[in-house]
C-alpha cells in the first residue's frame, strides 16, 4: 500500500507538473501572438 501511495504522489506531482508546463507553453505563445498583433496595429497607426 505504501508503494502504491507513493508511486500515485509522484504520478500526481508529474501531471501537475505537465498541466503547469503545458500552461507556460500556452501562455508564452499568447503573449507572442498579442505582441505580434500589436505590432501590426502601431504599423497602421503610424
Amino acid at each position: 500500500m505504501i508503494l502504491f501511495e507513493k508511486f500515485y504522489f509522484n504520478y500526481e506531482e508529474k501531471a501537475r507538473l505537465s498541466v503547469f508546463l503545458d500552461f507556460k507553453n500556452f501562455a508564452m505563445i499568447f503573449i507572442k501572438q498579442e505582441a505580434e498583433s500589436n505590432e501590426e496595429n502601431s504599423e497602421f497607426r503610424g
